[in-house]
């Protein structure tokens, strides 16, 4: 198994849990940068000799860039909640959260919290009117689509 990286302050107890994490391989076929992605909350990876570093808030990379096929092996933490759990859970963010950057999306955007007054259409706003953001709409129509069908 791969090397955890330091805790999270943001992530439960239950994803440190080897039982909760899924096993992903990951291969590299164009990234801008040297970070190491995962599904949700990656926890430990498996990068071969490669050296990982720490940085802030959970993330990690190597000293090197990440050349077209290099692969990996990363586990991550996704929570298996219900979408009646999901209506019953508060939009409550630490602070933590709302007083960094952890909603923003590109230059100088950053997307509501959830439970903010008119979000769907202050999201559709920061969609429409920011270029870097365009690749993203048709995912946002999905989730929009996927709220609506389970806000019951």
């Amino acid at each position: 198994m791969g090397l955890p990286r330091s805790a999270d302050f943001l992530e439960p107890a239950a994803a440190l849990h080897r039982q909760n994490q899924t096993r992903e391989l990951v291969t590299v076929e164009g990234l801008a940068n040297r970070e190491l992605v995962g599904g949700s909350i990656p926890v430990r990876y498996l990068v071969g000799g490669a050296e990982i570093k720490q940085n802030v808030r959970g993330l990690v990379s190597l000293d090197e860039g990440l050349p077209p096929g290099f692969q990996y092996t990363v586990w991550s933490y996704s929570p298996r909640v219900t979408a009646a759990e999901l209506r019953r859970s508060p939009p409550d963010y630490p602070s933590a959260l709302t007083r960094g950057d952890f909603f923003d999306v590109g230059r100088d955007v950053a997307m509501p919290a959830f439970g903010v007054q008119d979000r769907a259409g202050r999201v559709q706003g920061l969609l429409a009117t920011n270029p870097d953001l365009y690749p993203y709409r048709p995912l946002a129509q999905v989730a929009d689509e996927v709220v609506r069908r389970h806000a019951r």
